[in-house]
């Protein structure tokens, strides 16, 4: 973040330093000076010097985690279906077998918890 911009999202400091106005959380009028390891909140302006900061979400962690085995299961779940319904269900099988697969889809895919967090954030430090 340049000086004068606004903080997009929570974070933490990651290089550079700066006095941040954090009067719109506080009220305060005083600039707060930031350094390499101190958090950033999202609204907050940037005030006098340069900050490269990282931004990820407390959960994200966890989010990650369960989304690592979650969705490979589901994607399983739903060649299974649609296999069973191609060899053993009623004619049209290709029909029957794609209702099925995208039924499968539509049902587990909405409650995917990587589908109701935000995308996993780069690696490198956002700016």
């Amino acid at each position: 973040m340049r000086a004068g911009e606004r903080v997009a999202a929570d974070g933490e400091v990651v290089e550079g330093d700066s006095d941040v106005d954090q009067s719109i959380l506080t009220g305060e009028p005083l600039l707060v000076a930031k350094t390499v390891g101190d958090p950033v909140t999202g609204g907050k302006v940037n005030g006098t010097g340069t900050l490269i900061c990282r931004t990820r979400l407390p959960i994200q962690s966890l989010v990650d985690q369960i989304t690592l085995r979650f969705v490979p299961v589901v994607l399983v779940i739903v060649v299974l279906a649609a296999l069973m319904w191609a060899i053993l269900g009623p004619e049209p099988r290709i029909s029957c077998t794609l209702l099925v697969a995208v039924s499968v889809l539509i049902i587990a895919c909405p409650c995917a918890m990587g589908l109701a967090t935000p995308t996993r954030s780069n690696p490198s430090p956002a700016t």
